[in-house]
Order: structure tokens, then sequence, then C-alpha cells
């Protein structure tokens, strides 16, 4: 197949925001309240689909296991973060075998800022700033669904992987200040649009294990050691008015 067709066909999936059959039950969180979010991520498999807006910042290990959930911020400082003391191996939310929605928000800390797996889970992230984790922003594995919309991925380790046969589609999105800045692996797929990978320490765009990345009007520059790069029988396709080097 083409890679124009192929590119056009991963976007395309990718275009709705997520959304269930009926209307969404309105929830307020405080976050300065013991145990708030829990209780209302735990009504999400008996209502099916719920929308929660943050106050403040909900420190802990949140984990979305059904529904269709939606989170954002009553402000843009507003959102999610790892607790102060975290020893604990674990992303500071998990999205599995479910459907989750982050709007206007912030997601910091921790070793894994957001994770989703399984081949029923999505994930869609629209002006949410993902900081500061040890190891991965984001992760989309297991054959889930990742879209990022004008979102930063920023100051840590690895910005964002997709492994295990799952699909990634970025839309002005910008990933910096990490040593990677995008891995896609293990026969997954991947569009970036009008995304800027820049400051990374290593490298922008990695792509492996007969895996697929398609750019379009993508920036790369000042990443260390190399802007783009596919080995193991994956290709990276260069689609449309990408700018690779220093500006």
């Amino acid at each position: 197949m083409p890679v124009l067709t192929v590119w056009m066909l991963v976007t395309a999936i990718s275009l709705a925001p997520i959304s269930g059959a009926g209307p969404a039950r309105q929830i307020d969180v405080d976050c300065s309240a013991d145990g708030a979010l829990e209780r209302a991520l735990a009504k999400a498999e008996k209502l099916g689909e719920i929308d929660i807006t943050l106050h403040g910042v909900c420190e802990g290990h949140f984990v979305i296991s059904g529904g269709v959930v939606t989170l954002r911020g009553a402000t843009p400082e507003s959102g999610l973060a790892a607790p102060a003391e975290d020893p604990e191996y674990l992303p500071v939310l998990e999205i599995a075998d479910a459907r989750a929605s982050l709007r206007g928000m912030i997601v910091r800390g921790g070793v894994l800022g957001v994770e989703v797996h399984g081949w029923e889970s999505e994930l869609f992230l629209s002006e949410v700033d993902v900081h500061d984790q040890l190891e991965v922003g984001v992760v989309v594995s297991g054959g889930a669904s990742g879209r990022l919309w004008d979102t930063n991925v920023r100051d840590g380790f690895i910005g964002i992987v997709a492994d295990s046969q799952s699909e990634l589609n970025l839309q002005r999105v910008t990933v910096s200040n990490q040593d990677s800045g995008v891995i896609v692996s293990d026969g997954s797929i991947a569009a970036l649009t009008e995304t800027t990978i820049e400051n990374n320490r290593v490298g922008g765009l990695d792509v492996r294990r007969r895996s697929e990345a398609f750019v379009y009007d993508g920036v790369f520059r000042e990443n260390g050691q190399v802007h783009v790069h596919a080995v193991d029988w994956s290709s990276i396709g260069l689609v449309r008015g990408e700018a690779i080097g220093s500006e």
C-alpha cells in the first residue's frame, strides 16, 4: 500500500474524539478530598460514561478499567500527579480495557505518566501537559489506540512509546527535553501531523521491529545523535513538508 494511503487511513481513524452512546454523567472532584477521584472512577463501569472535572491536582496512582471516562481540568493547572513520595513502579494514570479522554490538564511526575493497554482501549489527550516522568510520559501498548492533540510531553526520559501492535496519532504535539522523543516498535503504526520533536538528548523518532511511522509537516531539531531512525524491517515515510535539522 502506498505511504500516503496508509497515512490517510491512520489519520482518518483518529479524527473523532472518544464518546459513548448516551449522555455522560457530570461529576466534580475536589482533589483535596481523600479518595474523591477513586470514588468517581469506580462509578464508570456502572454508569457507562462519565465526565469528571478536576479541581486542583489529584495525587496518586489512578486506574480506569471500564466505561468511557473524560477527565478535564477546571483550570490548566489542574490534573493528576504522582505522590510526593512515590516508591511504587506504577503509572500516574492507567487505562486498561477502557476508553478515556484527558482535556486541558496536567499529568506530572511518576515513573510513567499515562499508560493505555489492551485491544479495546483508547486514549485521547487534548491540551494536556505531560511532564517530569522518570521513564516514559505516554505509553500505548498491547493493541491500544492513542491520540494526542495540541499536547506537550516534556522533561523526562522517553516522551512517547507505542509498542505491541498499537496505533499512535499525534497532531500538533511537541515532544521535548527527553533522552528519546518518540519510539514506535513491535508491529505498531504511527502518524505525526504538524508535530515538533526537539531538544532530545539521544534521538527524535525511533521506529523498530516491523513498525511504520508517517510524518506530515513535522519539525525535528536539536535531537542529539539522530533526528529520525528506522531499523529491523521498519520504515519512516516523510509525506510532506517535514523539516529535519536545526533551523
